[in-house]
């Protein structure tokens, strides 16, 4: 049992508590760890992907490392924030071709405002542009992601979400959408409205 961690690095500055209990000990050897944690005060500017780091309320995490062969169990991460929860989960190992990465997660809602503060600048920055300039209302829903990165692949990526009260300005001089709803998809290069 952890009563308290403190990590203060440059991507994170967290306070946590939790456990982590080895499994299999039975040969005398562990073959996996099993983690659980509550994390707070959770501060984060990786890679430096934020002109200042951004706070998030709390988290929750579950996993599970293997450790013959290497495989992380991501059971359940929750990230708290704004009143909504960000649930994901996944699972990584190791492979003679590197590492195989599937994650996925979902989150009920996001404010606008609040996804545009959390998108990193240099993420899809002309379509972070376009949205912020021409976007002027909408509510998100329903948003689920898909990540997979085969071992020695190319990783591909899936977004999807409903959208509606949506009012955005689509080309100068055309009037603008208003209260349009709908769903909407990103897969690889395509985006399906």
């Amino acid at each position: 049992e952890f009563s308290e961690i403190y990590v203060d690095s440059d991507w994170v500055l967290v306070d946590a508590s939790g456990s982590a209990v080895l499994t299999g000990m039975e040969t005398g050897w562990p073959d996996a760890l099993d983690l659980k944690f509550e994390i707070s005060n959770i501060v984060t500017n990786p890679l430096g992907l934020y002109p200042e780091p951004i706070g998030l309320e709390r988290a929750r995490l579950d996993m599970t490392l293997a450790l013959e062969p290497l495989h992380l169990d991501l059971h359940g991460l929750q990230i708290f924030d704004l009143d909504e929860v960000l649930t994901v989960n996944g699972e990584a190992s190791a492979q003679a071709q590197g590492w195989q990465i599937a994650v996925a997660g979902d989150i009920a809602r996001i404010a606008p405002e609040r996804l545009m503060e959390l998108w990193p600048a240099s993420l899809a920055p002309k379509a972070r542009l376009w949205i912020d300039t021409n976007v002027t209302r909408t509510e998100l829903s329903n948003i689920r992601f898909h990540i997979e990165a085969p071992a020695g692949q190319v990783p591909s990526a899936f977004l999807g979400f409903d959208f509606s009260d949506f009012n955005a300005r689509f080309m100068r001089d055309v009037p603008p959408i208003e209260a349009a709803f709908g769903q909407a998809s990103l897969q690889g290069k395509r985006f399906v409205i």
